[in-house]
């Protein structure tokens, strides 16, 4: 579920009135007009307003791969390209995934990064949703948490109850609010993603 939370934090933007860079790395534009077609979000008429611009980075990544021939994987000079991509003027901004520019680095570097993109888009004022998968967080120990502002964890797990297989999300901390210390159950539906309640029922 990890670009269907991205897109009602970019539709909620939309609607009002602000821009949004959507900084699309594993997924073309037409996958995500199509994925947001499905939720009843018409995103291509945004595109027309010239209020929503999505890059498309994963052509950018394809292309810098077909000539490379070396077996070093993508370095942390990676995420100074990403801050390169956003123009002076933009209001809100969403990267999805910002993942595959960590597979070269090590945790340090990793941690550097993170903090580098969090400061200078913050200093910016530019209201960023980070996306990253959750190989990188188990890998780098959830590192990214302690650069932002705010993290949700998405995941899924077994209930052994009622044997049921479960989405669930936690909130692992937002800085200058009470954080519930219960997973939050939800659902991916036609609306996009639904809290649930105890008992699997549709909450607010």
């Amino acid at each position: 579920g990890k670009t269907i939370m991205g897109l009602p934090f970019t539709v909620a933007c939309l609607e009002r009135g602000e821009n949004l860079l959507f900084l699309a790395t594993e997924e073309t534009p037409t996958d995500l007009m199509t994925q947001a077609r499905g939720f009843g979000w018409d995103l291509k008429r945004y595109e027309k307003e010239g209020r929503l611009s999505i890059h498309r980075v994963l052509d950018m990544r394809i292309a810098e791969a077909k000539y490379d021939y070396s077996d070093k994987a993508y370095g942390h000079h990676e995420f100074s390209k990403l801050i390169d991509m956003v123009p002076p003027e933009t209001k809100n901004l969403v990267i999805d995934n910002i993942g595959v520019y960590a597979l070269g680095m090590d945790i340090r570097q990793f941690r550097v990064q993170m903090d580098l993109i969090a400061y200078e888009l913050s200093k910016r004022g530019i209201t960023t949703l980070l996306v990253c998968d959750s190989a990188v967080g188990d890998r780098f120990h959830d590192v990214a948490t302690y650069s932002v502002h705010g993290a949700i964890r998405l995941s899924k797990r077994n209930n052994t109850y009622t044997d049921n297989r479960e989405r669930f999300l936690e909130v692992i901390k937002v800085r200058d609010y009470p954080v519930p210390i219960d997973y939050i159950l939800f659902d991916i539906s036609e609306h996009g993603i639904e809290l649930l309640h105890a008992g699997g029922k549709k909450g607010e």
